[in-house]
């Protein structure tokens, strides 16, 4: 099983305040990509309004996914504001 984790950004988020932080974003990312299966940005249904975001995590331990999340700088500095986990499973995952 692996994790899901989506945000939603902060309505009063502006670009710039996101701006600011993403490169620390992205390296936090890359620092964790033994724990990062896939991750990317989520857009409204008009594909150009940013939305938030998206991780799938190697591991089915809630409490390492919550870790994961809670120490993101987006998190820190308030750029998304809501959260869902969900365990998932793949396809790679299914046993045959």
């Amino acid at each position: 099983m692996s994790f899901l984790i989506v945000n939603a950004l902060t309505p009063e988020c502006t670009d710039e305040k996101r701006l600011s932080v993403r490169d620390e974003h992205l390296a936090y990312g890359k620092r964790n990509r033994d724990l990062v299966r896939l991750s990317s940005r989520t857009f409204s249904p008009d594909g150009e309004t940013l939305t938030g975001g998206f991780f799938v995590l190697r591991t089915d331990d809630y409490a390492q996914a919550k870790k994961f999340y809670e120490n993101d700088p987006y998190v820190i500095n308030n750029i998304w504001s809501s959260v869902t986990f969900a365990s998932v499973q793949l396809p790679e995952e299914t046993a045959s």
